[in-house]
């Protein structure tokens, strides 16, 4: 699923309820207009002259509400996000975390820019062509502007996306652990099958000690085997099976050297 959709599927059920949130708003969905900007930036100057009385805690708080209305409305024109969210512990989803703004004139993206910037958010800017670019990177500052728009849905959606990638990720490293060890394992059994062969050749196994000889054998019939496996066959311990593939190994070491 495309986390831009869900976005913008919750920004569809805010309704603008004051006139000035209307207008704010409508200054928003205007800013992908390359000309429209100082119209803007005046546009909010006297949002804020006209409005600051009628809200409660005054300016300040007016100054909150029309920063986040023109957020949304711009997000909604203009934005959008590499976030996949699985739908599943298997799934192949995106890598991190990334939301962006594509607008079509540097003051469009500066202006913007510094209005996030008023939330206390983190966020950059870039050219990308003709176009310049405002951005919002990873997952802490992404829930951050999320939570600050009031996106709920968005936020639950993408808190359970970070914890079931962690969960993958988490999956692949034991996959992968486990397989550098089964190969590992493979590896080390087929050398010491090479090595029981060629003691074989060159004094018989017979000629071995018989501990050492009873383990060159198993080990030979059951080149499968683990370690663990092949000393529970022998009925020996972890360390009584080493010690045995040790004087193996010094022997063979002999008889090559």
């Amino acid at each position: 699923m495309n986390f831009t959709n869900e976005i913008k599927n919750e920004i569809l059920n805010f309704q603008p309820k004051t006139d000035f949130e209307k207008e704010a708003w409508s200054l928003g969905t205007n800013i992908i207009d390359a000309d429209s900007i100082e119209e803007i930036q005046t546009g909010l100057v006297e949002l804020l002259e006209d409005n600051f009385a009628k809200v409660e805690k005054g300016k300040e708080n007016l100054e909150y509400i029309i920063i986040k209305t023109i957020i949304k409305a711009a997000f909604f024109s203009s934005g959008a996000s590499n976030i996949i969210v699985g739908d599943s512990l298997t799934k192949q989803t995106s890598h991190g975390y990334h939301l962006q703004f594509v607008l079509p004139s540097a003051e469009a993206a500066r202006f913007l820019l510094e209005l996030i910037a008023e939330l206390d958010i983190l966020c950059g800017m870039v050219a990308r062509g003709k176009n310049f670019v405002v951005y919002i990177s990873g997952f802490e500052q992404v829930i951050l502007f999320l939570k600050e728009m009031e996106f709920s849905k968005a936020v639950l959606t993408l808190e359970n996306e970070n914890a079931m990638r962690a969960i993958r990720k988490q999956a692949n490293r034991e996959f992968n652990s486990a397989q550098f060890n089964l190969k590992k394992q493979e590896e080390t059994a087929q050398k010491q099958v090479l090595m029981v062969e060629e003691i074989e050749k060159l004094i018989g196994l017979d000629n071995l000690p018989k501990p050492v000889a009873e383990v060159a054998r198993k080990r030979l019939l059951n080149p499968e085997l683990s370690l663990e496996e092949l000393g529970a066959e022998l009925g020996l311990t972890k360390s009584g099976l080493r010690h045995r593939l040790r004087k193996l190994e010094e022997i063979y070491s002999f008889l090559i050297n």
